[in-house]
């Protein structure tokens, strides 16, 4: 599998380099997902969850080290 590029410097389209580099090893998981017995529409919803809940995650994280910061 290939690794996953890094990011070009200066791009103004960094979102969209960022979603091509990733779209390989994502397509190998659901995949693999549907190989398991998955479906294709279930594990591809069951990702767009695990990203949002991973997102929330380190927003969540973030609040909390700014209070800490505020409170030392």
């Amino acid at each position: 599998m290939n690794e996953i590029k890094p990011p070009k410097s200066g791009s103004p389209n960094r979102f969209i380099d960022c979603q091509e580099a990733i779209e390989t090893k994502l397509r190998s998981i659901v995949n693999e997902a549907v190989e398991a017995g998955w479906g294709d529409k279930e594990t591809l919803a069951a990702v767009v969850e695990v990203a949002e809940n991973l997102l929330l995650g380190e927003e969540t994280n973030y609040d909390v080290l700014r209070q800490i910061r505020r409170m030392t």
